[in-house]
Order: structure tokens, then C-alpha cells, then sequence
């Protein structure tokens, strides 16, 4: 710093110190001042500068929101990612993993995702067992009701009271979906999944 910056830095505390002297001597102030250093001084003068000249740069940036599930999941279209976000209004906005992974698995598939109203019960918040054997059900759609019904509470059956081999992942992930199925698992199941 040249000399004569440094002359009037000193000259400046010196005043400050002085004046916040006789603040407190005459009951301004009910702290008892230390004096400040040039440094201090000169910290305290960029700062105010700093306030005065540029307000943003005192301020750290806010990173983007994000959607709760917006960096776990890969959609199958903008559809898909339409539908899931409506779902999850629709329900309640629950952005917990049993919601995120019903939520993108019934509405990954087309046909589910029409019939909705017919798998999952909105305002009871849980699944209907009996959508499985709707009429409307395809074999796509089927596999993908039985995986979210099954990720929702471990649904293993559609109403026998055995086991059902359908809902073994031979049978489920032998679809063009496999990987939306993965990123449906990996919704429910984040703190096993690194997602």
C-alpha cells in the first residue's frame, strides 16, 4: 500500500477510535468500544464500500431449486415427467420414496397412467389391489402395476394368497421398461442405490 494511503488510513482510524470514544463516555453506546486497528479499519471500509457499490457480491448465490426427484430420474418422455409431478399433486405433494417410486412407475406406462384412478386410491393414499385385474390391463402394463405395487408394500400376489411367480424379476423386467424399473427401485430405495 503507498505511504499516503496508509497516512489517511491512519488518520481515519485514529478519528473513528476518537469519535466512538465519545459515543460512550457520553452514554451513546452501551458496549464498551475497542479501538480499531488501520487493518481492521480498512476491512470495515471495503465492506461498507462493497454495500454501498456492489450488494451482490456480499451475497452468496442461491443454488437452483430442484425438484425432489428431478435429479434421481431419468423419464421415459415429457408425458412421463408430466404425469409424475401431477401425481405427486394429486397425492398430497409426499416427496417421500414410496410416492417418488408409485408415482413414476404408474405413470411410465401409458395405459397405467390413464387409469390411474383404477391402481392407486388418492384420497385413502395407497394402492388398489384389484386394478391389477382390470380389463384394460396390457402385459406391459401389468408388469409395471405389479413392480410398483410391489415396491409400494411388498404386494406379491394379485389376490391369491400365495406368491405369485409373476411378480419375480424374470418375469417383470422382460420389457423395453427394464431401466425405467431400475430408476423406479432406485427412487424407492436411494440410500442402497447411491442415487
Amino acid at each position: 500500500m503507498r505511504d499516503e494511503y496508509k497516512s489517511l488510513l491512519e488518520r481515519i482510524t485514529a478519528r473513528h477510535n476518537a469519535e466512538i470514544q465519545e459515543r460512550h463516555d457520553a452514554g451513546e453506546l452501551d458496549f464498551v468500544p475497542t479501538d480499531r486497528t488501520p487493518d481492521t479499519m480498512l476491512e470495515t471500509i471495503i465492506a461498507l464500500y462493497a454495500r454501498d457499490n456492489y450488494p451482490d457480491l456480499l451475497t452468496e448465490p442461491e443454488p437452483p431449486k430442484k425438484k425432489p426427484a428431478e435429479k434421481l430420474a431419468k423419464f421415459y418422455n415429457d408425458d412421463h415427467e408430466k404425469a409424475f409431478w401431477s401425481f405427486l399433486a394429486r397425492a398430497g405433494k409426499r416427496f417421500d420414496s414410496y410416492h417418488f417410486s408409485i408415482a413414476y412407475l404408474l405413470t411410465l406406462d401409458k395405459e397405467c397412467r390413464k387409469h390411474l384412478d383404477d391402481l392407486f386410491d388418492f384420497e385413502g393414499d395407497g394402492i388398489k389391489p384389484e386394478g391389477i385385474n382390470q380389463s384394460w390391463q396390457t402385459g406391459t402394463s401389468a408388469k409395471t402395476t405389479r413392480l410398483a405395487f410391489n415396491l409400494w408394500n411388498g404386494c406379491s400376489s394379485d389376490g391369491e394368497d400365495d406368491t405369485s411367480p409373476l411378480y419375480t424379476p424374470a418375469e417383470l423386467f422382460c420389457t423395453s421398461y427394464a431401466r425405467y424399473y431400475y430408476e423406479a427401485i432406485k427412487l424407492r430405495y436411494p440410500e442402497y442405490t447411491g442415487a
